[in-house]
């Protein structure tokens, strides 16, 4: 903001006027007790009589503009500083403070243009510098005196007035991030990374940006997605609807069926299903086969002393499960989860149905999980998933299925190669987790429980 003037240039100022007498020196030593005592209204009555004696003199005005802004009386003060601007209208400290009083006024476009003059005029003067400095400052911050078009604009210049300045790019660079103009964000955090490589707040928020970004993405990928095939009518029949959940649902889930039915692997999922005519049951939340084991009509199995439960015959899909496909406001991987539960439901179903052996295990887990988001990857962004994904996935789902009573299955039971020989079903990148020793060693600090086959590498494996 502009430096006030200091007690001792208004002393100087009042002490190089001429004397008329004793009043010109009377109102001169009052003007300035008056003012820097901070009795401003007193000091501008004496500044007027002394402008009276002598209204030629430019100094005396901006003096009164000084008293008026005080008394924040801007409109009197901007008046008295136009008019010593009229008799000189070069002098730096009269434009400084103009320039100063319109910006209390929020005429931010009139006050801005007369600091970037002063800045061309003056660029090597520390004042003007700093002011026009501040002055950026003040304006780029969002209030509702600046449109916020307007601040962006603002910000910009301030930037190509101090290039070098990281406070602006800064500065700039979250104005974007507010109007979600994540492109221009990301470039301009890619300048201050230049300038600063260890830019913590820069680091962070381009990692933001570029998963916000992706997230935008997939988004408007979901919105997007169409079935290019219809399920068949027999598949639909198998749909069961559990009382309490609303029957609308039923067409939501025939949508994803034939959304899964699209893709060649999800075809020969959903083949198996309708072949061995195993039900689909939407459940009421809370009482979904993801995420409990305890079912009726069920095989059951010791597994390290932990009765285990798994359905033969059904898949159990929670409505929640169905409906957050079609919720626009849910995070859109979250979106994506629809796809990934149905398949992975669907797996267990068709490997319990087709196989003697019901035992459920972390390798069946962690692969029908990887296979539903494979599926889904192919459907909503028409490309299968990385390497690097499948790992980084791979690894979350141990440490999920870790996290709770999955903790208790025996590492594997054959499942894999079930799927790729059995059902002709593509595992991405299987080789990036089916040690799951290797993968079990790198989470192994983030599970809730130990898992003593993995730590001590040991295969259980039961054959079909």
């Amino acid at each position: 903001m502009q430096k006030q003037l200091s007690l001792l240039i208004i002393i100087l100022f009042l002490a190089s006027l001429p004397v008329r007498g004793g009043d010109l020196y009377t109102y001169s030593q009052k003007a300035n007790e008056s003012f820097s005592s901070g009795n401003y209204k007193q000091a501008i009555y004496y500044y007027d009589k002394l402008i009276n004696l002598k209204p030629e003199d430019d100094r005396l005005y901006y003096n009164l503009a000084l008293a008026y802004k005080k008394s924040n009386q801007l409109d009197l003060a901007l008046k008295s500083i136009n008019k010593a601007i009229e008799m000189k209208p070069d002098n730096k400290d009269h434009l400084m403070l103009q320039a100063n009083l319109y910006g209390l006024l929020n005429k931010h476009e009139k006050s801005l243009n007369i600091y970037k003059e002063l800045y061309k005029r003056f660029s090597g003067d520390k004042q003007v510098v700093n002011n026009l400095g501040y002055y950026f400052f003040r304006v780029i911050k969002k209030s509702e005196d600046v449109d916020f078009d307007k601040t962006i604009q603002y910000a910009t210049e301030a930037v190509d007035t101090f290039p070098e300045d990281l406070s602006f790019l800064q500065k700039l660079a979250i104005l974007y991030l507010e109007s979600k103009n994540y492109g221009k964000a990301l470039g301009t955090y890619k300048k201050i990374l230049r300038l600063d490589p260890a830019n913590k707040t820069a680091l962070s928020n381009s990692e933001y940006i570029m998963y916000n970004k992706k997230s935008i993405d997939l988004r408007n990928a979901i919105d997007r997605a169409q079935p290019s095939l219809k399920a068949p009518k027999k598949l639909y029949k198998l749909v069961k609807v559990k009382k309490g959940v609303n029957p609308q649902i039923r067409q939501k889930a025939y949508y994803l069926l034939d959304l899964i039915y699209s893709d060649y692997e999800g075809r020969i999922l959903l083949e198996n299903v309708k072949k061995k005519k195993i039900k689909i049951y939407i459940t009421p939340n809370g009482k979904n086969a993801h995420k409990a084991f305890a079912l009726k009509k069920t095989h059951t199995f010791s597994v390290y002393g932990v009765p285990l439960s798994f359905t033969s015959d059904t898949i159990n899909i929670e409505e929640d499960y169905i409906n957050r496909f079609f919720d626009t406001n849910l995070d859109p991987e979250a979106r994506m989860s629809s796809i990934v539960v149905i398949v992975h439901e669907a797996c267990h179903a068709v490997r319990s149905a087709l196989r003697k052996n019901k035992e459920n295990s972390l390798e069946e887990e962690i692969t029908s999980s990887i296979i539903g988001l494979n599926i889904a990857h192919k459907l909503i962004l028409n490309r299968t998933l990385t390497k690097q994904e499948t790992y980084r996935y791979a690894k979350g789902y141990l440490i999920g299925s870790l996290s709770d009573d999955h903790a208790k299955l025996r590492p594997y039971n054959g499942f894999s190669e079930f799927i790729e020989l059995d059902l002709h079903i593509k595992i991405p990148y299987n080789d990036t987790f089916k040690d799951l020793s290797a993968l079990y060693k790198e989470v192994k600090d983030q599970v809730k429980y130990t898992h003593t086959d993995l730590e001590y590498g040991n295969r259980i494996y039961y054959s079909y």
